[in-house]
């Protein structure tokens, strides 16, 4: 009888943390840009079919949706009251049809708009160039954190105290 001679792998195995399933993409932008508690914000059946209605909606383009996203957490409600604020920025809802992502990829330019003008303004005395090296994974987490943290500015939220329905 033969023995089996067994090969070392040496592809390392994917990240669990990493998805690839864009409606989960989608829902974790979400909970991050919102500031929820991971472990207990769930994607159910619901956000999970309006999601995908949405990525359908834009032929699977998910960067987009993940812009609308991003400005849904700049967008000013604060003369709304709490309670409708709080359905207001729920994922269901902003992403419930056409013209709500519509206007939440307007809120996105005015966002990213006015994080440039900052990144700028604190840049310039150091800018050296058109040539810079590729962001670190600790440079493009503080990116996404400055992102979320501006989002959370033009909302009126305050971030350090967290989301009201996370």
């Amino acid at each position: 009888m033969a023995v089996t001679q067994l090969k070392l792998v040496q592809d390392k195995a994917p990240d669990p943390n990493i998805t690839t399933d864009p409606t989960r993409v989608v829902f974790d932008r979400w909970v991050f840009m919102f500031g929820l508690h991971q472990r207990r914000t769930k994607l159910d059946a619901l956000r999970r079919q309006v999601i995908n209605a949405a990525l359908a909606l834009y032929d699977q383009d998910l960067e987009t949706i993940l812009l609308a996203v991003d400005g849904m957490a700049a967008a000013p409600l604060a003369d709304k009251p709490e309670s409708m604020r709080e359905a207001m920025r729920e994922i269901d809802w902003f992403l419930g049809n056409a013209k709500r992502i519509e206007q939440c990829l307007r809120w996105n330019d005015r966002l990213r708009l006015q994080l440039e003008r900052e990144q700028a303004a604190a840049d310039a005395p150091q800018d050296d160039g058109p040539s810079r090296p590729e962001p670190t994974p600790e440079q493009v987490a503080a990116q996404r954190e400055a992102l979320r943290q501006m989002a959370a500015r033009m909302a009126g939220r305050d971030m350090a105290r967290g989301a009201a329905h996370g």
